[in-house]
């Protein structure tokens, strides 16, 4: 709604779903979506939210900070597409290094746009694709088994320049790459 400029609606979400937290005692406000993750941060702008921000923190933040370890049987090259409304990727460094077998490969303009940008695509679909193949393009570069990220619109914004480019990277969001780990642990560490 808020993309949309609808502030009414958006406010009535944002509402909702601040009633549902306001009497939950919980450590983390877990989200999967860089945009999801960034709209929450500011409802504060919007209206008096009781949101504890410090709190929120997206699945790659959390995953970084409790220290899992993922171990991959065959070598598995990587690239990230930061998607624009992610606010900060320094969980990626940490993931990255406690990840054996996966080889992590930076594309050029790793935090340009893919191209979807909510409805953007819908209302300029000729740019939209001209976006999304400029992106895929650095990725055929990377030569990566894998792009990842952290947003479902990105998702399908890799996938357009992709399948325009014939790219053979597969598109994957951050969490069911990890999941196809062959073994997952968590580092204890000594006290």
């Amino acid at each position: 709604f808020l993309s949309e400029g609808n502030l009414e609606r958006f406010i009535q979400a944002a509402q909702c779903n601040i009633k549902k937290l306001k009497n939950i005692n919980y450590d983390f406000l877990v989200t999967d979506c860089a945009s999801c993750e960034s709209t929450i941060l500011d409802y504060s702008k919007y209206l008096d939210s009781p949101v504890q921000t410090s709190k929120s923190i997206n699945w790659g933040d959390l995953i970084a900070l409790k220290g899992l370890t993922f171990k991959y049987n065959k070598p598995i090259k990587v690239t990230f597409h930061k998607p624009c409304h992610l606010k900060n990727d320094a969980f990626l460094r940490q993931i990255m290094k406690n990840c054996e077998n996966v080889e992590y490969i930076e594309m050029e303009d790793y935090d340009a746009c893919c191209g979807i940008a909510g409805s953007f695509a819908l209302k300029n679909p000729k740019y939209s694709q001209k976006l999304s193949v400029s992106k895929a393009n650095h990725i055929n570069n990377t030569n990566a088994d894998y792009v990842i990220t952290t947003c479902p619109a990105c998702i399908i914004g890799l996938k357009q320049g992709l399948h325009l480019t014939k790219g053979k990277t597969k598109v994957i969001s951050l969490l069911e790459f990890l999941s196809k780990a062959d073994k997952i642990s968590l580092q204890i560490s000594p006290t």
